[in-house]
């Protein structure tokens, strides 16, 4: 009798733990399933908010790479995480080689383009706010730029596809990640040109345009400036703080992922399955971060925004031309304080 009691418990107790683990994948997978939508929603929002705008040449720059950012988003959320959701619900990777190697590459080429797309940015900032007027990236620097961006970022993603390095699948990891165990020289060059360059420069542009800041309010209280040059500088000013805020959330966003992956590298140390998948779980978060940055920050986007859904709503084709704007949404527009 007694027999057929632990017979019977042990059965219990499995049927109990495999409960307890389907709950936990369906949970697991309804996340990412949430994440990936308001990816989606979101910087689909942004980019047909930037596109309405593509004809008017005072937003054409700071447009192009706000929508540079959506589109890395973009691809994130719709070309890497639909192999997420499926290596949860099977527990396994079920997709071959062929397509590991293009899950590791896709996600290299987003990271790094996503960061340096960053440091341009805040370069921009730095030429409008810092440098002699006239100083501003131009339409034609700006698709150099993007074009240096995306060229180096699929370098660094295709090369451990040709051998420096590999891309495999691990039992923690929903998608397929280089080794940091192996090619040493590829790691260092990804973390010197895709993370603390991008870092310093970024930095660097948003030191300088801090002393700016405090010089011209210490110019201004001594000699009054003319009203236009006034608005003009706190207009750059607000844009730099929007851009600061992006930045700032991208790196509360990644510094745990990248910390806990280069951690499960070490043999000596041994990471949590939880951890491991709440800290990819909040880097995934920053691709929502960004749309709901710029409606909270930026009154001409809650416009727009507000615009388009009307739109889609009522189904007026003349208004989703941008023939009713006033003012144009884009990192050159005013900031305005939260509503």
């Amino acid at each position: 009798m007694s027999l057929l009691q632990n017979e019977s418990l042990v059965i219990e107790k499995n049927c109990s733990d495999s409960n307890a683990n389907n709950l936990k994948t369906a949970l697991h997978a309804s996340v990412i399933i949430l994440i990936m939508t308001l990816i989606v929603l979101g910087n689909l929002m942004v980019l047909i908010v930037t596109f309405r705008q593509r004809s008017r040449p005072s937003v054409r720059v700071a447009n192009m790479f706000i929508a540079n950012l959506a589109v890395v988003d973009l691809s994130v959320a719709v070309l890497l995480f639909p192999f997420s959701v499926v290596t949860i619900l099977l527990r396994r990777w079920a997709f071959g080689e062929a397509l590991c190697q293009f899950n590791g590459a896709t996600n290299m080429i987003a990271g790094a383009a996503s960061i340096l797309t960053m440091a341009v940015i805040s370069f921009d900032r730095y030429r409008a706010i810092v440098s002699p007027p006239g100083s501003k990236v131009t339409p034609k620097q700006a698709w150099v730029l993007l074009a240096v961006i995306w060229a180096w970022s699929i370098t660094i993603g295709v090369l451990p596809v040709l051998g420096w390095n590999q891309y495999a699948h691990s039992s923690l990891n929903t998608m397929c990640k280089i080794s940091f165990s192996e090619g040493r020289g590829y790691i260092l060059l990804v973390i010197i040109s895709c993370f603390v360059m991008p870092l310093l420069a970024m930095f660097y542009c948003y030191l300088r345009i801090f002393f700016k800041v405090r010089f011209h309010k210490k110019q201004v209280q001594r000699w009054s400036d003319s009203r236009q040059s006034q608005k003009n500088f706190r207009r750059e000013t607000k844009t730099a703080q929007v851009v600061f805020t992006v930045l700032f959330v991208f790196v509360v966003c990644w510094t745990p992922f990248v910390i806990v992956h280069f951690l499960q590298s070490l043999p000596t140390i041994s990471i949590s399955r939880v951890i491991f998948h709440s800290v990819t779980l909040v880097a995934g978060v920053h691709s929502v971060c960004n749309p709901i940055i710029y409606t909270t920050m930026n009154r001409a986007f809650r416009n727009e925004l507000r615009q388009v859904c009307q739109c889609v709503v009522c189904g007026r084709v003349k208004c989703c031309g941008g023939d009713n704007l006033v003012q144009p949404f884009s990192l050159e527009t005013s900031f305005t304080q939260r509503s």
